[in-house]
């Protein structure tokens, strides 16, 4: 059986999947590398539990989103 927040977050996912508004970033190497189709979404409880749908085992840079974390 799966859980609410997986059900809300495959739902969530397949209704922006086809989201293709923007473009890849250029202006760092890595950024420019990325294929626009890969679209994840993971969400981890304060208690530890892991939730995820899509695209999720694909490493990727972070760039400016470290800067909250330093």
């Amino acid at each position: 059986m799966n859980s609410p927040i997986i059900d809300f977050l495959q739902s969530l996912h397949e209704e922006l999947k086809g989201v293709h508004d923007g473009d890849v970033a250029t202006y760092i190497p890595e950024l420019a590398k990325t294929d626009p189709d890969w679209f994840g979404i993971c969400l981890v409880t304060a208690s530890g539990q892991v939730y995820e749908v899509g695209d999720t085992d694909i490493p990727f840079t972070i760039q400016s989103i470290s800067k909250p974390f330093v």
